[in-house]
């Protein structure tokens, strides 16, 4: 009988062949995850997401493209009067690619940046 994978058998197998072959060769697991850019601090920020009965053209390009610095900025800022979409985590960006984006944490300079400004493009990439 041939048995058939899907693509979760196959993370789960490949985490565990990681796993197992960092034991083998005596390397701590929590040394990998403390190596390299991932030790820097993350900073959260947040987004605007349409919600399925107010999803006109103008909530999903605003939130496809706006990035907000906490959630009351994604408030005050929304794609238009009666907006309805939910004010989400968007993601976590390196504490340097923050302060570039909206200034430092203590004293934020910008509230709201937009992915379609070319500096902002720069600093994401």
């Amino acid at each position: 009988m041939q048995r058939t994978y899907n693509r979760r058998d196959i993370l789960r197998r490949g985490a565990a062949l990681f796993g197992g072959l960092t034991l083998a060769a005596g390397l701590p697991l929590a040394a990998l995850a403390e190596s390299g850019p991932s030790s820097e601090p993350m900073r959260r920020w947040y987004a605007l997401a349409p919600t399925r009965e107010d999803g006109d053209s103008a909530c999903r390009k605003h939130a496809a493209n706006k990035l907000f610095a906490d959630p009351i900025a994604a408030d005050q800022n929304r794609a238009h009067p009666g907006c309805k979409c939910q004010i989400v985590i968007g993601g976590e960006l390196p504490e340097h690619v923050w302060a570039g984006l909206f200034g430092d944490h203590r004293q934020v300079a910008r509230t709201q940046v937009d992915r379609r400004w070319q500096w902002v493009a720069k600093t994401l990439t």
